[in-house]
């Protein structure tokens, strides 16, 4: 039997998920884990975005340790942090692109104190 307790949510149109949590010790129970980890259980079982969740309790073996109502549980489904405004990534031959233009440019620049171009 595994150490860790499970999460057992109950979603508003009555889906049921109960996924074992890791916790970092038995005196704190991590309920925005769980939460997280029952809203995945449900896109993944349903194909669809989750529901409101309307309880959800932590147990072991058959033994409630914590419990939690809707209300409770809605602090949780607040919007998730903005991602940082990053530019977006550029795939490689376009990085190493200009980066070969600019050396081929630097060589054709004249030598100080000598005229005209470096032959190629």
């Amino acid at each position: 039997m595994t150490a860790s307790p499970t999460f057992v949510a109950t979603f508003a149109d009555g889906v049921v998920t109960r996924l074992t949590t890791f916790c970092d010790n038995d005196n704190k129970l991590d309920m925005t884990r769980g939460v997280l980890l029952a809203r995945h259980a449900y896109r993944q079982r349903t194909g669809r975005e989750p529901v409101a969740l309307i309880k959800a309790h932590f147990e072991r073996d058959g033994t409630t340790l914590q419990a939690y109502s809707a209300i409770e549980l809605d602090d949780t489904q607040a919007q998730p942090a903005a991602a940082p405004d990053l530019p977006p990534l550029e795939p490689a031959y376009r990085r190493v692109k200009p980066l070969k233009r600019q050396r081929e440019a630097v060589a054709l620049l004249p030598e100080k104190g000598g005229e005209g171009e470096k032959p190629r």
